[in-house]
């Protein structure tokens, strides 16, 4: 050890407040060992400290010094305005300069501050991505038009029934313009089709594609780089359902945690862009042509929205307070329901959502002849052929019969025989989902 060590660890009779504060040992120079070691402000207090009293020994006034006299009179002295700048000044001298944010941070707050603001947690500085290198992979680069093609098939096959958020004519024409533009630019429209390719290859079961990781983290990239937080315009529509395909595929593929904080930047997102049908219609007067392309925007918009809070609802059932999150409010119509003859259980699924907002979102137990109504209405909603919708009807009937449970001992034979009649045909869709690793 250095002899300026040892002589760091010899005790004064006074310390500097930095090493008072950490109860180190100070050797009572300006600056003191410790405070140049970590390069801390080194500062003594005007007001020198109190003689511990003896037992039993009593002080006379004539024998105690103006400067304790004042001190039990409880007044602070005046620092000499001399010794004051004779200090800062040799103090400052004495400060190596050093190039290190932290430090610079630290010696500006203790100018400034008047000594009541708090300590800073010094972090690291985030000085920004460097776009130039962080993109240069696209997507043409991860996968083919083969590739993509057949796992954009397996998704509109399995996933996009439920969720209906991507045209599946329009996003075809703009997959090939894709692949067979020259520019090798990332766009708005890659994040879409990370999002489509990962959901295609997770529901693809052994046949799963080999760069899927690799598809996730560039979907992930191209977001950070293309979403704005605070508002999305109407031309950022590719950049919502790309924020709804990557909120789909971690509630299935990653831990909770990951999942619920994209989800609820998607609908924080989407809260702060409104969608104003209104001006919709009043657009689609103008031409026929228009007419559709405008209506079909409102209704991925709807969808878009509903979807959204529907994802924010991620609970835990051991550690609700650490899941259970509150709602956030969307002031959006739901979605009309599909034509006949289109694949669209989206409709449904919503419809589905709102019923058990009303025993799930209330902080009151229901009544048993409440929750049967509950039960009649969720029996009433048009019964979808998919497993994936009869698997969600079947867990909401479960739901409604545990809350019969907290509510009352007795339940009717006839209202037994419902819930499993709603509940069989969702336990048969899960066996099916789990034949055809379908991870519902």
């Amino acid at each position: 050890m250095s002899s300026e060590g040892n002589v760091g660890r010899r005790k004064s009779r006074q310390a500097c407040e930095q090493c008072r504060h950490s109860k180190r040992k100070c050797d009572g120079k300006e600056p003191c060992y410790s405070c140049r070691r970590y390069e801390h402000i080194c500062s003594y207090s005007s007001r020198p400290r109190r003689r511990a009293r003896i037992q039993g020994e009593k002080r006379s006034e004539e024998h105690l010094s103006p400067t304790t006299s004042v001190i039990q009179n409880d007044e602070v002295p005046t620092a000499v305005p001399e010794v004051v700048e004779k200090r800062s000044a040799k103090q400052i001298s004495s400060v190596a300069p050093v190039p290190s944010g932290n430090t610079f941070a630290r010696h500006l707050m203790a100018e400034l501050s008047n000594g009541e603001t708090q300590p800073l947690e010094y972090s690291s500085w985030n000085l920004g991505l460097r776009l130039d290198s962080a993109y240069e992979t696209s997507i043409i680069d991860l996968a083919g038009l083969e590739e993509a093609s057949l796992y954009s098939q397996v998704y509109f096959e399995k996933v996009n029934p439920v969720y209906s958020i991507v045209d599946q004519g329009r996003f075809g024409e703009q997959l090939q313009d894709r692949w067979t533009s020259s520019s090798s630019q990332s766009c708005e429209f890659d994040a879409i089709i990370c999002g489509v390719i990962a959901l295609g290859s997770l529901f693809s079961g052994a046949n799963a594609f080999h760069r899927e990781s690799q598809i996730v983290e560039l979907g992930q990239k191209l977001l950070e780089r293309w979403t704005p937080v605070d508002r999305l315009s109407r031309s950022s529509l590719p950049i919502a359902t790309a924020r709804i395909l990557r909120v789909l595929y971690l509630r299935m593929a990653v831990d909770p945690r990951a999942a619920w904080q994209a989800s609820r930047s998607s609908i924080l997102a989407l809260e702060g862009h409104s969608s104003d049908d209104t001006r919709n219609e009043q657009d689609s007067r103008c031409s026929t042509g228009n007419a559709t392309s405008l209506m079909d925007e409102a209704q991925i918009h709807r969808k878009l929205h509903w979807i959204a809070r529907l994802l924010d609802r991620i609970r835990n059932e051991f550690h609700p307070s650490q899941w259970d999150r509150d709602i956030v409010t969307i002031s959006c119509p739901p979605p009309t329901p599909s034509p006949p003859g289109i694949l669209d259980h989206t409709s449904t699924l919503i419809s589905l959502y709102v019923v058990s907002l009303r025993f799930t979102n209330s902080p009151e137990h229901k009544s048993l002849a409440e929750l049967t109504k509950i039960l009649d209405d969720i029996d009433a909603l048009p019964m979808s052929s998919h497993d994936a919708l009869q698997l969600h009807k079947s867990n909401h009937a479960l739901c409604i019969y545990r809350f019969m449970r907290l509510t009352s001992s007795v339940i009717p034979k006839r209202t037994l025989a419902r819930i499993l009649c709603t509940a069989k045909p969702g336990l048969a869709g899960a066996v099916r989902l789990a034949k055809d690793s379908q991870p519902w």
